[in-house]
């Protein structure tokens, strides 16, 4: 069957599939326009976990929590960048209230200015029998990413460190 259309002979099969063309066309660019929409989203902002924990655990037991604390949302940042998201993560802990500021004075007191390790995890218990703050830290190489932990775990009352880790 032929069509006239604008003076323009057609076919109805051909007109079909130019129809088909141009609405795939037009599927293509809407789930373009969609998944650029999502990769726009800005992150998650990164944020220290506190925890009051009533249970005690050993020493053993608190290394093996910074083993397997997830510090996947702070691969990305640099050590050149680590010392002020260290600082903002202190001041996170400053206004969590009960044993926060006491976590982040302990952060603070005796570490240079511009440590390149940032806390993720930070919990108040008992190790040992000892009332402690545990705190697990990411830090990276010289040049590199937050990919490895550090695990500090101090005297809650004295300040004293009980125990410290490190973990690639």
């Amino acid at each position: 069957m032929t069509l006239v259309y604008h003076g323009a002979e057609k076919t109805l099969f051909r007109e079909a599939d130019a129809m088909r063309a141009r609405l795939v066309l037009i599927a293509l660019f809407a789930s373009l326009a969609l998944a650029l929409a999502g990769c726009g989203r800005p992150a998650a902002p990164l944020t220290v976990r506190f925890e009051s924990q009533d249970a005690s655990i050993t020493a053993k037991a608190a290394e093996a929590l910074a083993a397997t604390t997830d510090i996947s949302a702070f691969a990305s940042v640099t050590s050149t960048d680590a010392p002020a998201l260290r600082s903002a993560m202190l001041a996170q802990l400053r206004a969590k209230g009960g044993a926060g500021p006491r976590a982040a004075e302990l952060l603070t007191t005796g570490f240079p200015a511009h440590t390149p390790s940032v806390p993720v995890l930070v919990q108040v218990r008992p190790v040992d029998g000892v009332d402690a703050i545990v705190v697990v830290e990411a830090y990276g190489d010289t040049g590199g990413t937050l990919t490895h932990r550090r695990l500090w775990v101090f005297n809650r009352a004295t300040g004293g460190m009980m125990r410290a880790a490190s973990f690639y």
